[in-house]
């Protein structure tokens, strides 16, 4: 599978580069450490990356406060990442259901 830097991974996912590490370090996001350089499967990214809740919402006629809400409920499954929520867009299809 293709890899990216860090760096990319900052780029897909809007967080700072400590915060790409610090998930990396804690196994939120899978990588290896080659040559003391992380690299990063750039299809766990995209999977990681998902909707945020503003998107999540425009696609459900709901605010994005209003789904933070139901995250924090438990309502919605999502998962935060560098400070940002981010929900699976099969989650989309249970929310409708």
């Amino acid at each position: 599978m293709p890899k990216v830097t860090t760096k990319t991974a900052v780029f897909i996912l809007g967080i700072s580069k400590t915060a790409v590490c610090s998930l990396l370090r804690k196994g939120v996001l899978k990588g290896e450490k080659i040559k003391g350089k992380w690299q990063i499967d750039i299809e766990h990214l995209k999977q990681r990356k998902g909707l945020t809740p503003p998107q999540f919402g425009g696609m459900v006629g709901q605010s994005g406060a209003m789904i933070r809400y139901f995250i924090r409920k438990g309502k919605i499954n999502a998962t935060r990442i560098g400070g940002r929520w981010y929900i699976d867009k099969e989650e989309l299809k249970n929310y409708v259901d």
